[in-house]
């Protein structure tokens, strides 16, 4: 396959796929430099720290090597930023070292406060002396130009018994049913080498002379764990997310130099708090987001008005990273769901559809540093589509679900990247019989749903049971028309099963 290069302004990769293992090489024009600061001059790393870096899937490799113990020491090779070495000490490990040649390295130990040595790994003689209990390495290897002579750096660093974890894009994901936004990121062309399939991974850590070995496919994402001794991992994913979530509260609750670190710490606080249904802890995260951006961007991040004017402003990322938060249509998307939590329908709606309009233009913009905002636009206009309806507004909910394409090939331009969830079309055809139902279209909302009950495994049972609830209210309403009773009845009973459906 050929694809446009992100390292370079002209020129095009080609990515060669070994019909024996898999396994992805790129081939072309120039790649990315890992020390190249092109990056960091260009304002991109205020976007990694505002929303950019995936922090809970940096830590959770950690967290599932370290089995519950305590006081593990940590050496965490191409360590970017720092973000798992800041983690690792705030949640009961031991000592931390980090390497990274990158501006991040400095950026991270200036701001973190964390020992990050801005070297590679083999520059670093105090470092390859020492042995550590844990040494991680994510989305590294895919840079490198001999991952086996790598491989066997990182085993020489490890204590008896301790574990080796590394993160690396997964090359069978690389395929055309997949999210084109997804799979972008994980070829990044240009910055990466060489992409591994589980099978191959596998192989080159064996050979690099690890007895234990577990390769974990997670959809884009390859993990590995290795070992001398065999492996002990932890596997209660509650806990790993309630340690993160409180990495969080504890980070954005202590002071800090720069706004645009605590702006990633208070989103992502507020986000996993919401996801988790603890509004009442959100909701104060959110209030100091807003009170950040007020006194960093000097406009108030929820007003329709002021946020129009910033997007007039914005042309281009550099403009973006003046203006406003690279976060902010991700933050009014969950700022609306805590809304919709509360039962604040009219302001739920209307932070749906501002979190819509900033992530149309932020796609319209760049769509590959927009890939989480990318993931909630469809997913915003579905859950303003629901809340018109529990609202009692059938017209407007038609509307916002009428906009979404089902198709990728529908949607316009940069919101290709918009991958539409697969949980997401049952969802939208139910909540449209409904609104069609309330609004009086009986047989169009008859059609849908036999339309969708038609087809094999297209609905989960639960769904398909509302879906053949709402058919016989269809079929009622066409036989009894204009009883008042009886569509008082269907608009109550409609309002109670988009609760169910939007849940």
């Amino acid at each position: 396959m050929s694809i446009g290069n992100l390292a370079a302004a002209t020129g095009t990769l080609r990515f060669l796929r070994c019909g024996s293992c898999g396994s992805l090489t790129a081939t072309g024009s120039r790649l990315f430099e890992y020390t190249d600061g092109e990056a960091i001059g260009s304002g991109i790393w205020r976007h990694y720290l505002q929303v950019g870096a995936g922090i809970e899937a940096m830590v959770a490799p950690l967290d599932r090597a370290r089995a519950g113990r305590e006081g593990l020491s940590l050496l965490d090779v191409g360590c970017g930023f720092g973000y798992t070495l800041d983690y690792w000490r705030h949640v009961g490990g031991g000592a931390v070292v980090g390497l990274e040649p990158s501006e991040y390295g400095r950026m991270g130990r200036d701001l973190l406060g964390v020992d990050i040595r801005l070297a590679y790994l083999h520059e670093d003689d105090s470092v390859l002396a020492r042995r550590f209990d844990i040494v991680f390495s994510s989305e590294v290897i895919e840079h490198v130009p001999d991952p086996q002579a790598f491989l066997r750096d990182l085993a020489g660093c490890l204590a008896p018994g301790g574990v080796l974890a590394l993160t690396t894009p997964n090359a069978e994901f690389v395929r055309p049913d997949s999210p084109l936004n997804m799979v972008v990121g994980a070829l990044s062309p240009g910055m990466h080498k060489l992409l591994f399939s589980a099978t191959a991974l596998e192989s080159v850590i064996r050979a690099a002379g690890f007895p234990h070995v577990l390769v974990e496919v997670q959809s884009e994402r390859l993990l590995a764990y290795a070992s001398q001794s065999p492996l002990a991992l932890e596997d209660a994913a509650a806990g790993l997310r309630a340690r993160y979530i409180g990495y969080l509260l504890r980070r954005a609750a202590a002071p800090a130099g720069s706004a645009d670190l605590m702006l990633g710490f208070r989103f992502r606080a507020m986000k996993e708090l919401v996801n988790a249904g603890r509004v009442a802890e959100a909701l104060p995260q959110a209030d100091a987001y807003e009170a950040l951006v007020r006194e960093a961007y000097d406009f108030d991040p929820t007003d329709a008005a002021a946020v129009a004017a910033r997007l007039d402003a914005t042309r281009d990322l550099a403009d973006h990273a003046g203006t406003m938060p690279f976060s902010l249509g991700c933050f009014l998307f969950y700022r609306a769901m805590a809304a919709r939590q509360q039962g604040a329908l009219p302001e739920a709606i209307r932070l749906f559809a501002l979190a819509e309009t900033v992530i149309r233009h932020s796609l319209g913009l760049e769509p590959v540093q927009f890939q989480e905002a990318a993931t909630l636009l469809w997913r915003a206009a579905f859950e303003r589509g629901f809340a018109a309806l529990v609202a009692g507004e059938p017209g407007p909910a038609l509307a916002a679900l009428d906009a979404i394409p089902l198709r990728p090939e529908d949607a316009p331009g940069g919101h290709r990247f918009a991958a539409l969830p697969p949980d997401l079309p049952p969802r939208i055809a139910l909540l449209r019989a409904n609104a069609l139902l309330q609004s009086g279209q009986a047989t169009s909302a008859e059609e849908t749903l036999r339309a969708w009950l038609a087809r094999p495994g297209a609905l989960a049972p639960a769904q398909a049971d509302e879906a053949r609830h709402l058919l016989a209210m269809a079929a009622s309403n066409r036989r009894i028309p204009g009883l008042r009773s009886l569509a008082a009845r269907i608009l109550a009973r409609g309002r109670r099963m988009a609760r169910r459906i939007g849940a």
